[in-house]
């Protein structure tokens, strides 16, 4: 048993112990105020999480004030490169510094409700998060402070013994466009010609698809019929952004009809971000044509913002949301391998919308011909989660396979 002593037991501190106990289920905690609130064992281990040690031979950590607080306020950012974490977590405690709030830091993506800096595309901007400016994104940070702590735990009691479970891969595609060629209206088709007049490698194949001659590229899913694999469908209207198309071929219907609740979900469009009447139309247009439930989601272009995005999803009745990991970047948004509940800061509450989060997409590399660094990272990510325990979810994009065939050796590794 580990029995963890805190005078301040709040949303936030427990958290972070059940995210701790979630990713190593076999450890037992149990909280209390004082250590007379407890019937205390000899073998019972005692972390104390107060402003100074009062119990004697305990694990000690000084609170920082951020689990204690239920407010949102800047904290020194400062990153501490002898300790790896931002200076406001550094202190007295064992390990140097607050671990459960650095954790809690992390998770919530603490940070994001307070920088306003946004990109083009009306995201949080990468380049500002604290460990992104740190070069320690691609470093699962969450998971080893958490070993870490297990590690200083057995250090000072030998007989505790703990294992990490089994990580586990699964490979995810985002359709945003299941047709290069078919499935368009009449006005958009003849803009795509336009386009392509000054292109004859494009326009013969879109001849040559068009006068079914030949398959359309984009069109890959009777060859992935034996994957596992987890899809987010774009059902969204036309727009800048948003190009989904085939809704209406029976092939691409009778697709998604076969799919497994498991396997298919959501892919809200960009102009539905923020927007609930059209997250519910989308939502009743993609359960009609998959004839399903659909209780999970990705954001289409990795369009977030904490806490309105996942707000809504809650209120359109998505459990999962696959959205957590960086836009344009590979790397841990959220510092860890592991999916955990969404804590809503807003309102110091844990909701039920479970995160999954990803560290690697096809686009973060095809883009900036860094094929090889796509296969290192890849092969490096999917270790990591493996070693830690997590669940590895890359993503792909049907409509790339085409172009980069590295890309059917990656997903094939499943």
């Amino acid at each position: 048993m580990i029995l963890v002593i805190s005078s301040h037991i709040t949303n936030r501190f427990e958290y972070v112990l059940d995210f701790i106990k979630d990713c190593y289920p076999e450890l037992n905690f149990q909280i209390a105020n004082s250590i007379d609130d407890i019937d205390m064992k000899d073998e019972d281990i005692v972390i104390e999480y107060n402003p100074s040690q009062t119990v004697k031979k305990s694990i000690f950590f000084e609170p920082c004030g951020l689990l204690e607080s239920t407010e949102i306020k800047v904290i020194d950012s400062t990153w501490d490169a002898a300790i790896q974490v931002p200076k406001a977590f550094v202190n007295s405690s064992m390990m140097g510094y607050d671990v459960f709030a650095s954790i809690f830091f992390q998770l919530t993506r603490y940070e994001e409700y307070i920088v306003s800096e946004l990109d083009t595309f009306g995201r949080f901007d990468s380049a500002k998060a604290i460990h992104v400016q740190a070069n320690k994104e691609l470093d699962p940070l969450v998971d080893l402070q958490v070993q870490e702590f297990l590690k200083l735990i057995a250090k000072q009691h030998p007989s505790f013994t703990y294992s990490t479970p089994k990580g586990s891969t699964k490979a995810t595609m985002d359709i945003d466009i299941a047709y290069d060629y078919l499935g368009r209206s009449f006005l958009r088709g003849m803009g795509a010609f336009a386009k392509n007049i000054f292109n004859p490698r494009k326009l013969a194949e879109r001849i040559a698809v068009l006068l079914r001659l030949k398959k359309d590229p984009a069109y890959i899913f009777n060859d992935l019929i034996d994957l596992d694999i987890r899809y987010f469908i774009h059902v969204g209207d036309y727009g800048p952004l948003d190009k989904s198309c085939g809704l209406s071929r029976k092939e691409y219907q009778a697709f998604l009809q076969a799919l497994t609740t498991e396997n298919i979900g959501l892919h809200p469009s960009f102009q539905s971000h923020l927007n609930l009447d059209e997250l519910l139309f989308e939502m009743e247009q993609l359960e009609t044509i998959a004839d399903q439930n659909i209780s999970q989601s990705r954001q289409h272009f990795i369009k977030m913002i904490l806490p309105d995005t996942y707000e809504l999803l809650l209120q359109i009745g998505i459990q999962k949301d696959y959205s957590m990991g960086w836009p344009d970047r590979p790397g841990y948004r959220a510092g860890t391998t592991h999916p955990h509940y969404f804590f809503n800061l807003k309102t110091n509450q844990q909701t039920e919308l479970q995160v999954v989060p990803f560290c690697w997409m096809d686009t973060h590399f095809l883009f900036g011909n860094t094929s090889h660094d796509m296969q290192k990272l890849f092969g490096q990510f999917q270790k990591q989660h493996m070693e830690l325990g997590g669940s590895f979810r890359p993503i792909f994009h049907n409509n790339h396979f085409k172009d980069h065939p590295i890309l059917w050796e990656l997903i094939r590794k499943f």
